[in-house]
C-alpha cells in the first residue's frame, strides 16, 4: 500500500517536473524569439522563424 502511494508521488512528482521544464523551456524560446525579432542580427533566422510560424 504505501509502495503504491509513493509510485503514485513519484509518476506525480515527475510529470509536474516535465511540465516546468518545457514552460520553462516554451518562455525561453519566446524571450529568445522577441529579442532576435527586435535585434538586426542574424535576419535570416528571423525570416526563417517567420516562415515556420505560418
Amino acid at each position: 500500500m504505501i509502495g503504491r502511494i509513493l509510485s503514485l508521488l513519484g509518476a506525480f512528482f515527475a510529470a509536474v517536473a516535465a511540465l516546468l521544464v518545457a514552460g520553462a523551456g516554451w518562455l525561453h524560446w519566446k524571450w529568445t524569439g522577441f529579442r532576435a525579432r527586435g535585434s538586426r542580427r542574424n535576419p535570416a533566422v528571423i525570416e526563417s522563424r517567420f516562415v515556420d510560424e505560418e
